[in-house]
Formats: structure tokens, C-alpha cells, sequence
């Protein structure tokens, strides 16, 4: 919208002008008198020169804009090429990228400042708050309202462009491992959706089959009864098996047991009785 600001201050030098030689000629503005070049022709002639050297600056400023588009389209398509060239390795391709960066960055400056808005805010805030003539109040509301309606006009197409201005986005610094936990939040779902597939459903599957098969084998096939042993001392010897059951226990007469056949030493002497009486005595 300021780019069309150049043909409103056209409009507005055309206009000032003219009503400062009607003003001189038949004091058409004033309505005293029968024409010449008093106060209210001055200031018609004053606000016209400056409206008309505001509008050259933007005549300048439109031509160096259309030169800051061309140079910006260059060098949209240079990092598009240098995006797209694959054989460098990601290193020469940040850095080219970062140089044609920095020249966007400075024709984006060139083509926000290639027009003097902020020169047209002052002018048309100078026109809306009018002049004051001493001693001939109806010229100084007809000169006032003349101003003010240019004013407003230039002011309504200045602002356009608020709220419009955004801040160009910086170079893309690198990614690095801390700069993804950003974004944890917003993939949270999915990998939980993911863990509870790869990792829990499986893991309930295998126990789930794995209890229903230890439980059908021990069903089928259960272990034998482990025996329990009594902790009595003695290094359990008292907990030795036993050799014959209490219904076998009977008393043993140790007379009746036969006697081995041992030769008899008396004297020196051998005595077939198989005792051993030799030098040990009878």
C-alpha cells in the first residue's frame, strides 16, 4: 500500500497548486477580496512544494524498490541452486547458504527503506493538524479543511501497511540432539502408541504363553516331592538311613555267636581250642 502512496501525493501536489493560483487569481479560498497573493496563497504554495519534493523521494525510492526486487529474485534462485546441489558435502552447502542469507537479508533492508513512509506519516500528520490565520477565521477553516481531508487520505493508505510488518525469520542454526526434546511433546501419543505395540503387547504375549505352558507341563507332569531333611547336629549322622525295620530288631546272644578259628598260643605253644591263652595267661 505505501507504493501507492506516490500517485496520492501527485494528487495532492496537483490539487494545492491549483488552489494556490485560484487563490491568487480570485481568492477562491480565502473569499476576500478579488484575488493576490496574501497568507492563505503562501501556505497552499508551501504545503504544494513540500508534497511535491516528498513525491520525487518516492519517485527515487520506487525505482531503487524495483532494483531491490530484481536483486532479491536473484538471489532467491542462487540459494535454491545452492540448496539443491547435492555433490558438496553439508558443510559448503551451509556455508553458501549462510552468504546468500546475509545478502536477502540486506536487500529485505534495502526494499523496506527503498520508500520514505516515515517522511509521508510526518506530512500527513502536518496537513491533518491544519494552520492557523489570525484575524481571518473563515480562511482558516477552509484552508484547514482542505489540508486535513489530504491528510486524512494519505494517512488511511499509510495504514494499510500496520500490522503487515513481520520480522524476517533468522538462519536455521544446527540441530543437535537437545533441540529435538522440543518437539517431545508433540510426538508423545505416537510413541507411546509405538512403545505399547513393539514393546508391551509382545512382552504380554510371551508371558502369557509362557505361564500357560510352565502350568500345563507341571499339570502333566509334576515334579517329584523334594525331602526334607532334619537339621539334628551331629553333622547328621543321627539322620543316617536305616538299615532294617524295628520289626526285625531281636535280641543277640553274643555266647551263641561262633567263635573265629584262631590259633592257641601258650607258652610259645599253639592249643587248637581257638582261644589265645599263650603268654597272656589263662
Amino acid at each position: 500500500d505505501a507504493a501507492q502512496s506516490g500517485p496520492a501525493l501527485r494528487a495532492v501536489v496537483t490539487d494545492l497548486q491549483g488552489k494556490a493560483e485560484c487563490e491568487i487569481s480570485r481568492s477562491c479560498v480565502s473569499g476576500k477580496g478579488n484575488g493576490g497573493y496574501g497568507t492563505v496563497a503562501r501556505i497552499l504554495e508551501e504545503k504544494a512544494a513540500r508534497a511535491e519534493g516528498i513525491s520525487d523521494q518516492f519517485s527515487a525510492g520506487a525505482r531503487k524498490r524495483e532494483d531491490s526486487l530484481r536483486s532479491l529474485n536473484t538471489l532467491l534462485s542462487r540459494y535454491q541452486e545452492a540448496l539443491g546441489k547435492t555433490e558438496l558435502s553439508a558443510v559448503e552447502r551451509r556455508s553458501a547458504l549462510q552468504k546468500i542469507d546475509a545478502e536477502i537479508g540486506q536487500a529485505v533492508g534495502e526494499l523496506e527503506n527503498a520508500l520514505p513512509t516515515g517522511l509521508l506519516t510526518a506530512y500527513a500528520a502536518e496537513l491533518k493538524r491544519g494552520v492557523e490565520i489570525s484575524g481571518n477565521l473563515t480562511a482558516t477553516e477552509r484552508l484547514n479543511a482542505i489540508l486535513r481531508d489530504h491528510g486524512q487520505a494519505l494517512s488511511n493508505i499509510l495504514s494499510g501497511d500496520a500490522g503487515k510488518a513481520a520480522e524476517r525469520p533468522a538462519f536455521i542454526d544446527k540441530t543437535g540432539v537437545s533441540d529435538t526434546f522440543g518437539y517431545l511433546t508433540k510426538f508423545l501419543p505416537i510413541a507411546a502408541i509405538a512403545f505399547i505395540v513393539e514393546m508391551v503387547l509382545p512382552m504380554t504375549i510371551w508371558l502369557y504363553a509362557y505361564f500357560t505352558l510352565y502350568w500345563w507341563i507341571y499339570r502333566n507332569d509334576p515334579p517329584a516331592p523334594r525331602r526334607v531333611r532334619r537339621e539334628i547336629g551331629f553333622g547328621d549322622l543321627l539322620d543316617m538311613p536305616d538299615f532294617y525295620r524295628a520289626s526285625d530288631d531281636r535280641h543277640l546272644d553274643l555266647g551263641q555267636a561262633p567263635q573265629p578259628d584262631l590259633p592257641e598260643f601258650r607258652n610259645g605253644k599253639s592249643k587248637p581250642n581257638g582261644r589265645a591263652n599263650g603268654w597272656l595267661g589263662e
